[in-house]
């Protein structure tokens, strides 16, 4: 053998020293059986081992050790109960921020007994405040909350009392379609999940607009429901609750890889939502699984992902999104069958379709741009899937699932409330603008003088 020929036969793959990364499952993080979590939102991890979870649907939020065992159930913060806390962020010194969302405040517990208080923030001067999402600075100095429902975020100083606003509704740099969560980097700048505009939307520590993250899609690369976010050095973690699945990029916006599972497989976890990073440790917050699932990262041999030309161009990642930010089996790339999908082409049948699934609702209405988990899903007084009773007429404009309610039997984007009219405004029932027609089409005895 020449030695040309030799030198040929040495030469390795260019996969063969490329490194993917690979989350492995260390312990799930859990309530009681008798108490159990109902879709929490956030996960943060403190310095010495705590790991904290927002269990809105409870009220409250659920201290546990490094082992997973539950210390307490946090209730109450500075004289008031907690109604609906959405997110929660530690800072190195150990103390907890919570986003009391129905409150409109932001409180603080401190690792010392008795160590708590609330944020000042003047309401007056920010009406209407919906927080979904809170995060801190490492020194604790620098403060970032989300404003779901006004499209912006803020910007706090915290000893200083110092509050700048920024972003508005739009798509242009550092505009913002239904922000929901916030990860800060270890210079205090900040990265926020754009759920509809589906992108990772950034600004530096001293509130300068950066180049987001991200295109719309269901490619490596790209997002569909960006959920949570969290960062750490090079590394910006963003959660799919749709796709399922993780990725990281680069604070420049290269894909890093999509998450994989220890035989290399992409990971897909059960809605993801919040995310934490301490360490080598992701917490991830499995949202319709109700519980948070801690992951070791490390690397291994391996081609990663990367992202398609059309992701960074635009052209794939904004076709025909309007209808497909909800109608995910529109998707082009889904259609045709592209290689490195993050998903599958879902079931979409004419009785039921995909876009009126609850898996579809529930990817905005988790809080991300509509808060019903309480109402719908721990209260609703229609459970899905139940046979209607004998002596009930259901309207044929009312579509039942095999003779069941479902979603769609009530809800549609694409009625007179809602035809022709953005996302944010659209009354998406099957009626023009009075919901108890609703109640009454069924329920004859809810009309006045009773009977149909």
């Amino acid at each position: 053998m020449s030695p040309l020929i030799l030198a040929c036969g040495l030469v390795a793959p260019a996969w063969a020293s490329a490194q993917i990364l690979v989350g492995s499952t260390v312990q799930v993080y859990q309530a009681p059986a008798l108490d159990p979590m109902t879709m929490p939102t956030a996960v943060a991890a403190g310095p010495s081992g705590q790991v904290w979870v927002a269990d809105g649907v409870s009220d409250r939020v659920l201290e546990f050790d490094a082992s997973g065992g539950l210390v307490r159930s946090i209730e109450a913060v500075a004289g008031q109960p907690l109604s609906n806390p959405t997110a929660v962020a530690a800072d190195e010194a150990g103390r907890l921020w919570i986003a009391d969302s129905d409150h409109a405040r932001v409180v603080w517990l401190g690792p010392g007994p008795g160590d708590q208080g609330e944020l000042p923030i003047d309401l007056a001067l920010l009406p209407g405040l919906d927080l979904t999402g809170v995060g801190v600075s490492p020194d604790g100095d620098l403060l970032w909350l989300v404003d779901n429902e006004q499209h912006r975020v803020l910007r706090g100083e915290v000893d200083a009392g110092i509050w700048a606003v920024m972003g508005s509704y739009g798509e242009g740099l550092g505009q913002l379609r239904h922000p929901f969560m916030v990860g800060v980097d270890d210079d205090g700048g900040a990265w926020v999940s754009d759920a509809i505009g589906a992108r990772i939307v950034g600004w530096s520590a001293e509130g300068e607009a950066r180049r987001p993250i991200g295109r719309f899609g269901v490619q490596p690369g790209q997002v569909f429901r960006p959920k949570g976010v969290a960062v750490q050095g090079d590394r910006v973690w963003v959660s799919d609750s749709t796709l399922g699945v993780i990725q990281a990029f680069s604070p420049g916006g290269k894909l890093l890889d999509v998450l994989r599972d220890e035989q290399g497989r992409i990971l897909h976890l059960e809605g993801p939502t919040g995310l934490a990073v301490r360490g080598d440790r992701l917490f991830v917050v499995e949202l319709t699984a109700h519980r948070v699932t801690e992951l070791s990262i490390g690397t291994k041999v391996g081609q990663p992902y990367e992202a398609p030309v059309a992701s960074v161009i635009g052209a794939e990642g904004t076709e025909n999104q309007a209808c497909s930010m909800c109608h995910l089996e529109m998707i082009p790339a889904l259609s045709r069958g592209a290689a490195d999908l993050l998903t599958s082409l879902p079931p979409n049948p004419k009785s039921e379709p995909y876009v009126s699934t609850e898996g579809a609702c529930l990817s905005c209405h988790d809080g991300s741009v509509m808060d019903s988990r309480k109402a719908v899903w721990a209260m609703h007084g229609h459970p899905l899937g139940e046979p209607i009773p004998d002596d009930m007429t259901v309207p044929d404009h009312l579509p039942l699932v095999d003779g069941a309610m479902a979603c769609r039997t009530c809800h549609s984007a694409h009625t007179e409330g809602g035809s022709g009219q953005v996302h944010r405004d659209a009354l998406m029932v099957r009626v023009e603008d009075d919901i108890e027609e609703l109640c009454v089409a069924c329920h004859g005895d809810m009309q006045k003088g009773g009977g149909k």
